[in-house]
C-alpha cells in the first residue's frame, strides 16, 4: 500500500495523524525512501510531530527522521559542506558507529526481522554522507 492509497476514512473517530503513524509503523520496512519521506514530512508539517517524538513512535533515532524530512536542497547543502570540510573524503565518527553497534547488539544477536534490518540500515545511512550527487 502506498501513501497515496492509504485510507482516508477512519474507524472509531481516530485522528488522521494517528492512522498515518500506525500505517507508517506497520509498513516502514517495505516503504520506499520517497514514501517514508512523504509521510514524515506530512506528520511534521501538518501535525507538528518532532523528530524525536516521531522517532520514538517508529522505533528509529531522531536523526533518521530528520534525514527523512530534510528537503532535497538541505541534503545537497549538507553533502556539499561535507565535501568542502573534509576534502571530499567521507568520514564517519567512530564514536557514533560504536554507539549504533552497541544499541543494536542485543537485537542483532537474536536475529533481525526484515523491518529491523531496514531500520538498522537507515540508521547507518544517516551516519554516512552521501557523495553520489
Amino acid at each position: 500500500m502506498t501513501l497515496a492509497s492509504w485510507p482516508q476514512t477512519f474507524a472509531g473517530g481516530r485522528d488522521e495523524d494517528e492512522v498515518l503513524v500506525e500505517w507508517l509503523r506497520a509498513n516502514y520496512a517495505t516503504l520506499s525512501t520517497a514514501e517514508k519521506r512523504k509521510a514524515v514530512k506530512r506528520l511534521h508539517t501538518e501535525w507538528g510531530y518532532t523528530d524525536r517524538g516521531l522517532g520514538d513512535l517508529l522505533g528509529v533515532p531522531a536523526s533518521t527522521v530528520r534525514h527523512l524530512r530534510a528537503s532535497d536542497e538541505e541534503l545537497e547543502r549538507h553533502r556539499l559542506s561535507q565535501r568542502v570540510s573534509n576534502g571530499g573524503v567521507s568520514r564517519i565518527s567512530g564514536v557514533r558507529v560504536r554507539r549504533l553497534a552497541d544499541a543494536w547488539q542485543d537485537r542483532a544477536s537474536k536475529g533481525l526481522s526484515p523491518r529491523e534490518a531496514v531500520q538498522l540500515l537507515d540508521e547507518f545511512r544517516a551516519l554516512v554522507p552521501d557523495h553520489s550527487a
